[in-house]
Parts: C-alpha cells; structure tokens; sequence
C-alpha cells in the first residue's frame, strides 16, 4: 500500500522510480532510484529542477512521517486519495 502511495505521489510530480540497479531492477532496502517521469518537451534545467525540488518534497515528508506528523500539507495540488485528478 505505501509503495502505491509513493508511486501516486512520484506520478503527480512527474517522477518516476525503480529500483537502485537502473532499468527493471527492483528496490532493494528501500532504496530507489528516482528520475523524470518526463523526458522531451522540456530543457535540461527544467528537468533537473523537476527532480531537485522533488527529491527535497520527499525529503521533508519522509522527515514528517518519521515524527509521526500528517504529510497532507505536502501534497502535490494534483494528488488527492491515491489518485490523480490531472497531469
């Protein structure tokens, strides 16, 4: 359930993960490897930049969620119940 979560969450930020060996590989430890979701459409920076300031969102939910703390606040807007309204 929570990796459906995630993979909800990853999806509203345009980001994707798989395990940390690359394509097809499955996690392993609860370490991932996440990328764009995304790969033309947009330049270099904006890719990136996609990937930095969502890694940071994650970053403090998981620091939320560690103290027992609600993540609802930190949301994407386009994620709501573990399904996405729109991309």
């Amino acid at each position: 359930m929570l990796l459906l979560i995630l993979t909800d969450i990853l999806l509203a930020l345009r980001l994707q993960k798989r395990g940390a060996g690359g394509v097809d590989t499955e996690a392993t430890g609860g370490l991932f490897d996440i990328s764009n979701l995304d790969r033309l459409g947009f330049s270099e920076v904006e890719l990136v930049q996609q990937v930095v300031d969502g890694v940071k969102l994650l970053i403090e939910m998981e620091k939320k969620l560690e103290k027992g703390e609600s993540i609802d606040d930190l949301l994407p807007a386009n994620y709501k119940s573990n399904k996405i309204v729109s991309v």
